[in-house]
């Protein structure tokens, strides 16, 4: 398969997911969103004949939850996101893809067209990034011609978390001379205001 699909994400158990939005409406509330949030996003993914589906879960994860999918599930192995990041991209470069995208599992706007879209940007920008409008991103992917530049993007300087991590990554691009192709913004979800934001336009 030329083009390879990271989605990284977890089981949704309390007290392990989306816990902003459990401090204000219960671990057990967020761990149902995020699990919808989940489903969303592996259902949106999993039959496509353009690209290769591997998931990757925390250590912590219930490796049994992901088993109807069928989707392939490996565990995230790093000190940190960005070790992980590294790592995950590192072992499906050994699949041989010309192409490697990752997303997460909590942007429930982002649709299969828009990751094949992302796929074929990669065949004239040796990378490509989808920023969210708290200062994060949904997606980043790479042409495998520029694998070993992951290495320095993803490193232990980048702020994970912050608002500023698509800033620094945008930078570090920039510093390693990797062309980087922006997509839109999307929305995810991380907090009770974004949820109750997300409803209000699926009505």
């Amino acid at each position: 398969m030329s083009n390879i699909l990271l989605i990284f994400a977890k089981s949704p158990e309390p007290g392990k997911v989306k816990t902003r939005i459990g401090k204000t409406m219960g671990m057990n509330n967020a761990a149902k969103i995020y699990s919808e949030l989940l489903k969303t996003t592996l259902l949106e993914v999993k039959d496509s004949s353009f690209w290769k589906s591997i998931i990757y879960i925390t250590p912590d994860s219930n490796q049994k939850y992901f088993a109807h999918y069928n989707i392939d599930t490996k565990i995230q192995q790093g000190d940190d996101l960005g070790g992980k990041l590294i790592n995950s991209f590192s072992e499906a470069s050994l699949l041989n893809p010309e192409k490697i995208i990752v997303i997460g599992s909590d942007c429930p706007e982002l649709t299969s067209i828009d990751i094949k879209k992302a796929f074929y940007t990669l065949d004239s920008s040796p990378a490509v990034i989808g920023p969210t409008d708290d200062g994060g991103f949904y997606l980043f992917g790479i042409n495998t011609k520029y694998i070993e530049k992951v290495k320095e993007i993803f490193n232990s300087e980048v702020k994970w978390s912050t608002e500023i991590v698509f800033k620094q990554v945008k930078k570090v691009c920039a510093k390693t001379d990797l062309p980087l192709h922006i997509l839109d913004k999307k929305r995810d979800i991380d907090t009770e205001n974004d949820w109750v934001k997300y409803l209000e336009l699926e009505r």
